[in-house]
């Protein structure tokens, strides 16, 4: 686990040293300059519920935090790699980013209103991910809302490098090159996410991710 966290580090640190987007054998995944288009209409969701604080797991360079920031919300970023929350930190010094492991996420419990995580959690064995689940259970407040995007099986067969256990594969190629990846079923989604409630839960072919909408329940 420990070298899984080290090689992650690793490749992530790299990356953000060196691009302004992800590509993933030549297609651009995302521009890291800009925000998420679901994350400008969840904003919309958290102004209903009545969201005031937002942890946004995976923040990267902070393209996302910036945005909910704009908004008026309270965020705090979180990314395991030093050099995107140098980044984030030169681009907006405001906002409140920390460098730390997902699977333990370094707040006391019901610290937050809300979680955003896209584009990140899948990156581990399915154990892993697990334990990280269970901490965003553990730091998001009683029906507060999650939103996270998980990788689907369908139309990823030519990143499945090394098999490591069932949907999980070392990835053989982009800017994430040597990333454990797991690659989610509906009923592994369904699973793993079982002590949450399911508001919506979809797929979009164009960007081939799930994507969850989530209520936290305790």
């Amino acid at each position: 686990m420990i070298k899984n966290v080290m090689t992650g580090i690793k490749i992530w640190d790299g990356f953000y040293q060196n691009n302004k987007t992800l590509k993933t054998f030549g297609k651009t995944v995302f521009d890291y300059s800009k925000p998420d288009g679901d994350i400008v209409e969840l904003a919309k969701v958290f102004k209903k519920e009545k969201v005031k604080k937002i942890l946004d797991l995976g923040c990267g360079s902070g393209r996302n935090c910036r945005f909910l920031s704009s908004k008026g919300f309270a965020v705090v970023g979180m990314d395991i790699s030093k050099s995107a929350i140098k980044q984030a930190k030169k681009a907006d010094g405001k906002i409140e980013y920390l460098v730390a492991d997902m699977k333990k996420i370094p707040f006391p419990t019901d610290s937050f209103d809300a979680l955003v995580s896209t584009q990140t959690i899948f990156h581990g064995r399915l154990q892993e991910i697990q334990q990280t689940i269970n901490e965003i259970g553990r730091v998001v407040r009683n029906k507060g809302v999650i939103f996270i995007t998980l990788q689907p099986v369908k139309g990823n067969k030519h990143r499945m490098g090394e098999k490591l256990e069932p949907n999980t594969y070392i990835s053989n190629g982009g800017d994430d090159k040597g990333e454990i990846h797991h690659f989610f079923t509906k009923a592994e989604i369904l699973k793993v996410f079982k002590e949450l409630e399911f508001i919506d839960l979809h797929f979009v072919e164009s960007n081939n991710y799930w994507y969850l909408l989530l209520r936290n329940k305790k």
